[in-house]
């Protein structure tokens, strides 16, 4: 699941083999009605939907941060459920604006990257693939801001002629693209970065 994407949430009713239309059907946003037996009152942002089994769903047309942070509840005739949508399916990539990249090299034939994630979710596994030798990066500081997490790492690598490829895993894998390596100075380096990238304009 990523922000600004539909999500559909499903109502599971054991012991009926299909949904009698006669009764009940009712979906909640904490103490706000969405949907109550297929009258939406936010047409533009949910849909109920029905099955020929067991089951009625609601797809959320464009999720949002509050999505994430409240309790959603189906009720079936007398029957209720409330639960939050399970975080661990949720994934917030790194964008140009919330990540930063920063690099320097030392004379005794070092390289040391540090990232700073403003804003990702969950928390990234990141590495250097250096010449097929892998680097696992350390987290130097995580803070957790509301459904998020402010993440800072630290890599170094014995090799400071060759520019390492880092890749971050989320829920998926990506690529962290930086276009200026310049080997072994013993200073700190500026990176330029893609526009789609997410690293920083390094100090």
């Amino acid at each position: 699941m990523r922000i600004g994407e539909p999500v559909t949430l499903t109502c599971t009713v054991h012991g009926v083999k299909t949904i009698d239309q006669n009764l009940t059907r009712q979906w909640s946003k904490g103490t706000e009605s969405i949907v109550y037996n297929g009258h939406l009152d936010k047409p533009s942002e949910y849909r109920e939907i029905l099955t020929t089994h067991n089951q009625f769903g609601l797809l959320i047309k464009n999720l949002t941060e509050s999505d994430l942070t409240s309790n959603y509840q189906c009720r079936y005739n007398f029957d209720t459920l409330s639960k939050q949508i399970n975080a661990e399916n949720f994934e917030y990539p790194s964008t140009i604006e919330t990540t930063h990249l920063v690099y320097n090299t030392s004379s005794s034939g070092k390289i040391y990257i540090h990232l700073h994630f403003d804003k990702v979710f969950p928390e990234p596994n990141c590495t250097l693939n250096l010449e097929n030798k892998y680097y696992q990066c350390r987290n130097s500081s995580i803070v957790k801001h509301s459904i998020y997490y402010e993440v800072f790492l630290k890599c170094e690598v014995n090799n400071c002629d060759t520019k390492p490829e880092i890749r971050c895993r989320l829920i998926k894998e990506y690529l962290i693209p930086w276009t200026t390596f310049q080997a072994c100075k013993g200073v700190v380096y500026n990176i330029s970065l893609p526009s789609r990238s997410k690293w920083c304009i390094c100090k």
